[in-house]
């Protein structure tokens, strides 16, 4: 089994080849730059609740491409930083969005952060958003389904809530 640090690095690489494959591609694609910004978004969120820091920031955002290459970048140092200091059975304590205290060890939130990304299933989303224009780098590349339970609810609200599928909002994301 790979390092943590390895996954991490991995998760790095299988970022930018999907941001290069949306820089490449010769028309616009908002929706493709779109998934890659929700999956760094994710990344960012769960790395503040780790770091127990103020999780600012949308879910869904507008990125320009520059900017989501530098957090990319960011990204990258802030959870190999965390793995560094933070030992993976260590229980990382939060208030959830609804404002209920919530926990969850550092290593089932590093899976699902890697879970959520691009090793795992944002390349095909992307392929499709590119609607055939890709990169033959990220072609090999599989999608995995996420794992159920990963993150525990802490109540049977969150749970319902957890169960109930997402709503992708319409997203428009400037060049």
């Amino acid at each position: 089994m790979a390092s943590t640090r390895q996954q991490i690095n991995f998760e790095h690489w299988a970022n930018m080849q999907s941001f290069a494959a949306i820089k490449a591609a010769q028309l616009p694609v908002p929706e493709a730059l779109a998934i890659l910004a929700h999956s760094v978004a994710i990344s960012n969120f769960w790395a503040a609740r780790a770091e127990a820091t103020k999780e600012d920031g949308e879910l869904w955002p507008t990125l320009s491409k520059t900017y989501l290459e530098s957090g990319l970048l960011r990204l990258k140092d802030r959870w190999l930083k965390l793995a560094g200091k933070t030992a993976l059975d260590t229980e990382i304590r939060y208030l959830n969005r609804e404002g209920v205290e919530s926990s969850n060890r550092f290593d089932k939130i590093l899976q699902e952060v890697l879970l959520h990304g691009g090793a795992s299933q944002r390349p095909d989303s992307v392929h499709t958003a590119l609607k055939g224009l890709r990169s033959a780098k990220i072609d090999g590349l599989h999608t995995r389904p996420p794992a159920p339970g990963i993150l525990k609810p802490a109540t049977a609200h969150n749970k319902a809530k957890a169960d109930a599928e997402p709503q992708k909002p319409k997203v428009s994301v400037p060049e």
